[in-house]
């Protein structure tokens, strides 16, 4: 990757790959300023996002498509549990910097498309 094109290269190569940390080069290139880089990754989240809705092409049947998906599935809000990993990675000190937080709920195995998990009962 040419100098310079860590971000825009990167982000076009991994579109749609979960990955719970930015590339190193990504970091490589703001090493000297006072920019920190970091990444969220959150796995099911259901309340606080229209995520799925728009997935399922919006209207009543993806409502109910949506209602589907996470029935049974103790997920995560965005509003409580994203937003908290959120402070936390932007609330560090300075020198401090959080190369990644990956949230999952319990049920949940693994962060990447379709997250084997199992039923709440």
């Amino acid at each position: 990757m040419p100098p310079g094109c860590e971000a825009t290269g990167r982000g076009k190569q991994h579109r749609g790959a979960v990955t719970p940390t930015p590339t190193p080069g990504l970091r490589a290139e703001v090493v000297e300023t006072a920019l920190r880089v970091s990444t969220v990754s959150p796995g099911w989240v259901n309340e606080g996002t229209e995520f799925s809705k728009v997935q399922f092409g919006g209207g009543d049947a993806a409502e109910e498509k949506a209602r589907k998906l996470y029935e049974g599935i103790d997920a995560l809000s965005a509003d409580g549990h994203v937003a908290d990993a959120v402070c936390y990675v932007t609330t560090r000190p300075p020198h401090v910097q959080v190369a990644g937080v990956c949230l999952l709920p319990t049920n949940q195995a693994h962060p990447f498309e379709g997250g084997l998990h199992k039923t709440v009962r």
